[in-house]
This record gives structure tokens, C-alpha cells and sequence, in this order.
């Protein structure tokens, strides 16, 4: 192996390439903007058809309805609370960033592992495709995360878009603190 080069950098370079960079990433930035927003405008929701089609199948996985006395993601509308929570004015651009990455990187995954979309795999490619995407870091904070809105949709009161009749609840024969949140004093609404 050889050892590396160093090089002197002058200031200006510095400089120069740093407005080089600033501007990329400006630009990048901008037009990730405007993608999230045209999504916004025609449809209400944070999400395509595609990204819901993934995000369902990737829920679905994590949280299966496969077991008679347990809710599964659909049950608990788990993408309905993730796009509820994505539609509040103080959700976190970096977490929206990398939740639309997460759906791009697992359906690139799944298509380079097995030659198909997310949904279309089988059970166990679909684990195989996760635990590989588990390996990078981001993949492993997007999963993370997921993981995250599934718990929270289970626990959450109904009122915030997660736990369908309180199945959650009623799964964990959980008792909620009273009084509960009315729709018109939720937290986004205070």
C-alpha cells in the first residue's frame, strides 16, 4: 500500500472549492424541496403511490398480522400515522430526507439483491434485502426509524392516526391515562 500524498491547499482553493460544494448542495437541496412539495400539492400526503406500496410492505414485514392475537402495521395504520406525523409544520426536514431515501435505497437493494421490487419479494428475501440494507449505516438509522412509527402508531392514541380501536392497547391490555387528547386539542393544534 502506498502511503498518501499530502498536498498543500492553499486558501483560495479552499475557498473556491467550498463555494463549489455550497452551491451543489444548495442546488441538490432546492430540488429535493420541490419534489417533496409538487408530492404535497397533487395528492395531500407526503407520499406517492410508489413510496406508500413500499413503506406498506416494509411495515408489513417488520410488524406481520401473521399471529391471531397480535395487530400487524396494517391494523394499527401505521403508514396513516407516519403520514400524519410527516404533515405536522415542525417535522424534521433531515427525518423527511431520510425517510424518502430509505424507500429508494430499499427498493435498490431488493433490485440489485434479487431483481424485483420491495413488495414483490418473498419473505425471506425481503429479511435478506433489510438485513443487507441493516449494514450501512443510514440503512440502519432508516430502520431505526421505521421501527420507531411502528411503536409509536401501536401506542399512540388513536387520535394522532395510529392504533386503530385501540388494538394496540388492547394487545398490551394497556389502560390510558385519562382524560385522552380531543381532536381539536392535540398536540399539533395547541
Amino acid at each position: 500500500m502506498k502511503p498518501l500524498k499530502r498536498s498543500h491547499i492553499t486558501r483560495r482553493l479552499f475557498i473556491k472549492q467550498s463555494s463549489v460544494f455550497s452551491a451543489i448542495g444548495s442546488f441538490t437541496l432546492s430540488a429535493c424541496q420541490g419534489v417533496f412539495t409538487k408530492k404535497n400539492k397533487n395528492t395531500g400526503s407526503p407520499f406517492t403511490e410508489y413510496d406508500k406500496t413500499t413503506l406498506r410492505a416494509v411495515f408489513n414485514h417488520l410488524l406481520p398480522s401473521d399471529y391471531p392475537d397480535s395487530p400487524g402495521a396494517n391494523d394499527v395504520n401505521v403508514l396513516g400515522f407516519l403520514k400524519r406525523t410527516m404533515q405536522d409544520p415542525y417535522f424534521d426536514s433531515y427525518d423527511k430526507r431520510i425517510i424518502f431515501n430509505g424507500v429508494r435505497w430499499i427498493q435498490e437493494t431488493a433490485i440489485d439483491m434479487f431483481d424485483n421490487y420491495f413488495h414483490a419479494l418473498s419473505d425471506n428475501d425481503k429479511e435478506a434485502a433489510l438485513r443487507d440494507l441493516e449494514t450501512y449505516s443510514n440503512g440502519e438509522h432508516w430502520l431505526s426509524m421505521m421501527l420507531t412509527y411502528i411503536f409509536e402508531a401501536l401506542l399512540s392514541d388513536p387520535v394522532y392516526g395510529g392504533n386503530t380501536d385501540q388494538l394496540g392497547w388492547r394487545w398490551l391490555n394497556h389502560q390510558p391515562g385519562y382524560p385522552r387528547p380531543i381532536i381539536e386539542k392535540t398536540y399539533d393544534k395547541l
